[in-house]
């Protein structure tokens, strides 16, 4: 991937691949809205993205990035 300066990134806590994590979400952690978040999202729950050059000049939905995890035998 260093070759065509590619990378995988996500924007978590995620839950993908790890159900005992949780989402995070605002009016849990700050029920009370003491802290500013103006313009931040209520709820991180993102998927694996592919980013290089070309992928940060578009929106496309194929950059959405899955890993397959297989299990041991």
């Amino acid at each position: 991937m260093v070759f065509s300066m590619s990378a995988i990134a996500i924007s978590g806590p995620t839950t993908e691949n790890n159900e005992k994590l949780n989402v995070f979400e605002w009016k849990k952690a700050d029920p009370h809205n003491y802290v500013k978040r103006e313009g931040l999202p209520e709820k991180y729950q993102y998927p694996y993205i592919l980013v290089n050059p070309k992928t940060l000049c578009t929106n496309d939905e194929s950059d959405i990035y899955e890993f397959v995890l297989k299990k041991k035998k």
